[in-house]
């Protein structure tokens, strides 16, 4: 049972997590837009703000030692005249480290707190405002000297004046002290009178989140959640008013009164909370967030199911009256439509519960563009799109270990080092898109760079070493596209942490053939785009199949996979001069497969009582299939099949029959690669032994 610590400790994390999404999101509108900035600065520091003071209630000192700095940062950025591109770069190397911690305490591994890593970032961040404090400070002393040389009682003024400047103001007026002093101070002067500008409202929060930190008993930490819940509504409804200064001064007026403090620990006691070695995030139990508008209308619609039950009940009891058989099957008829229209709704319903942004997967893959560009020491930038798109919480995970491997890929193999770029003609730096988009009842990924393009001549040698093609065999470009999702297969000189091994990119394929997807790839000299289509959902999937009989048994074919059904008759196939076997459909020729011969191994038997071919289109490619009878259209819920032998991912589940049978889910994509490579050619020489027969 998870207790009620373990449940904070999650949303602790999850809501982490998803700030300092938001955070990557701001930082890159900053990197995109030179101008206004101070917006996005602003709501950059409020997001890290949030994360430093959720972190220090939950003892994780490193993430809010980190934070801290970051915020010192921010703070210094805003009161510049520019933003310095250096500072841009330290803060996302700076964010990506956050994001790493929280997916660490996610999987019980937290940062110590004495983590020298976080020591390391946070003296990069401190040298960085340190140099350019350095700088100005040395261009307002070369421009002083050249003022006092023609206006020495001007240079005088002005060195007066520089004395007089305090390191501190917020609202125009100095703060000095602790955060009650210095709270109670600014909120002792005059209102401004165009108003408190954005910068004093998020220091006023900052104040009191430095507050809650150091109280020094509950009902002080109480008092200043009462004061910060009320800061947040006058906020929100009126404004930052005079109101809400009276009713801040006689908060703090309280807490100064009977408040207890530790100003020395800007933290909670740590018995109140996570003790060292709890594991933040020890709970193995995954867990999500769901919209309450997403329950709501599922509980309405398994209201419905109970009135379906009832009237199934109801035919129930007629049957056993012998009621009349036309009024009975009509009623059966309805109640069955109603319960089909039901079924469906329950399941686009609680679909939408489990769907996600993407904009968390791509980000991460963002982070390791960088990370791995950093390591190879070649100048990439990153875009992405798609950040919006819905995906169901089993596609991210699935997807993970892929976009990974091909975001590796494209910045190791993919992206020339700079000094060849530049010899070659291309631009500096490199660049790599990765992007999700919807189609139909399909996800596309795809993750493409603009580099040197797959090397044709690489690959034809390492695939004739392994003894995968002929050394005399004349071979196109998607058959050396194939080659490199197999296993071992590597152009690579050099192994490396990041690449050579020739392990990946045939267990990408294998995971994404499995759920029910595919890969394809187009390359040239100009850059390489992978491209990942799998459903929408890979979990528990209902599907539109397309039921033929093969070899005595039912197969099911996606319907998005079907596009015809046409007669077949033995005669009409022929052989490429490879001897592949295709068929003529509407002038062109299509590959053509017998699916008995496949599943069943029959090969004296294919193509003989076969009467009837379905067309299909999957993966940008086309493949016939012999079967034997056409069975009709009907919704299955597609289950894994562990207990059985399959040919790379062709069978991709079993569905369950209205008889009590299982019929095979076939993915149509894989015919056609079995087709390739000629292990699919059995009609034909089915034909010939015919032939042979007659003569």
């Amino acid at each position: 049972m998870v207790d009620d610590e373990d449940v904070l400790r999650q949303e602790f994390i999850h809501e982490s997590a998803q700030t300092l999404i938001e955070a990557d999101a701001v930082l890159r509108s900053i990197t995109a837009d030179g101008e206004e900035v101070r917006p996005h600065l602003l709501e950059l520091f409020r997001l890290i703000h949030s994360l430093k003071g959720n972190a220090a209630l939950f003892d994780c000192q490193a993430v809010k030692r980190l934070a801290h700095a970051s915020e010192d940062v921010l703070g210094w950025l805003r009161e510049q005249s520019r933003v310095p591109a250096e500072a841009l770069e330290l803060l996302q190397q700076t964010i990506d480290d956050l994001i790493t911690m929280v997916d660490d305490l996610a999987n019980g591994h937290p940062w110590p707190d004495d983590d020298t890593r976080v020591d390391a970032r946070c003296q990069d961040l401190a040298a960085l405002m340190a140099d350019q404090e350095a700088q100005n400070i040395a261009d307002v002393a070369a421009a002083l000297q050249e003022i006092g040389a023609e206006y020495p009682d001007l240079h005088q003024r002005l060195c007066e004046l520089a004395e007089q400047l305090q390191p501190q103001s917020v609202g125009g007026c100095r703060i000095t002290g602790t955060p009650l002093q210095q709270l109670q101070e600014f909120l002792g002067h005059p209102s401004p009178e165009d108003g408190y500008a954005e910068e004093d409202q998020a220091w006023v929060a900052q104040c009191l989140q430095d507050l809650a930190h150091a109280a020094g008993d509950d009902a002080t930490r109480s008092r200043i959640l009462e004061a910060q819940s009320g800061y947040d509504v006058f906020l929100e409804s009126v404004g930052f008013d005079s109101c809400l200064c009276e009713y801040l001064q006689e908060q703090l007026h309280a807490l100064q009164s009977h408040g207890a403090w530790s100003w020395d620990q800007a933290q909670t006691d740590s018995e109140d909370y996570p003790q060292e070695g709890k594991g933040i995030g020890s709970s193995q139990e995954k867990t999500m967030r769901v919209a309450e508008r997403h329950i709501e209308t599922f509980l309405a619609y398994v209201g419905d199911l109970l009135v379906i039950g009832d009237r199934y009940h109801h035919l129930q009891r007629a049957v056993q009256a012998d009621a009349d058989l036309n009024q009975l099957s009509r009623d059966l008829r309805h109640a069955n439509a109603a319960f089909q229209q039901l079924s469906e709704a329950l399941q686009n319903s609680i679909m939408a519960v489990r769907q996600v942004a993407a904009d968390g997967l791509l980000s991460k893959a963002a982070r390791l563009v960088r990370s791995v560009a950093a390591q190879q020491e070649k100048k990439v930038t990153v875009s992405c799109y798609g950040h919006e798109v819905q995906l169901d919480k089993s596609l991210l995970e699935l997807l993970d270990a892929p976009i990974t491997h091909l975001v590796r890929n494209a910045v190791d193999h993919g992206v020339e080092p700079d000094s060849q770029r530049m010899q070659s003609g291309k631009s500096l730096p490199a660049h790599i898109r990765m992007g999700v988009c919807e189609s139909d009842n399909q996800i596309i990924v795809e993750v493409s760079d603009d580099g040197r393009g797959l090397n044709m001549q690489a690959i034809a040698e390492a695939a004739r070493k392994r003894g995968m093609l002929a050394g005399d065999q004349e071979v196109d470009q998607q058959t050396l596209i194939d080659c490199i999702f197999a296993s071992g297969l590597s152009t690579s000189t050099t192994v490396s942490e990041i690449s050579g091994r020739g392990v990946g990119l045939d267990v990408v394929r294998q995971k994404i053939r499995e759920a029910g997807g595919d890969i394809q790839v187009e390359t040239s000299a100009q850059g390489t785009t992978f491209r990942i289509t799998l459903p929408r959902t890979v979990s528990t999937q209902i599907i539109s199949g397309f039921m033929v009989r093969s070899g005595g048994e039912v197969v099911i074919v996606p319907m998005e996979q079907v596009e015809r059904s046409l007669p077949f008759a033995a005669a009409d196939v022929h052989a490429l001069p490879d001897g592949r076997p295709c068929l003529e459909i509407s002038g062109a020729s299509v590959p053509v497969v017998c699916l008995r011969q496949i599943l069943n191994d029959d090969q004296e038997h294919c193509g003989n009582d076969a009467p009837v071919v379905v067309y299909c289109r999957a993966g940008g490619h086309q493949v016939a299939v012999v079967v034997e009878a056409l069975l009709g259209v009907q919704k299955v819920v597609l289950r894994p099949i562990s207990s059985i032998s399959q040919t790379e991912g062709l069978v991709r589940g079993g569905a369950l029959l209205g008889d009590g049978s299982v019929a095979l889910v076939i993915n149509a994509e894989v015919l056609y690669h079995l087709w390739t490579r000629n292990m699919a050619g059995v009609i034909l020489s089915s034909q010939e032994r015919s032939k042979e027969k007659s003569q």
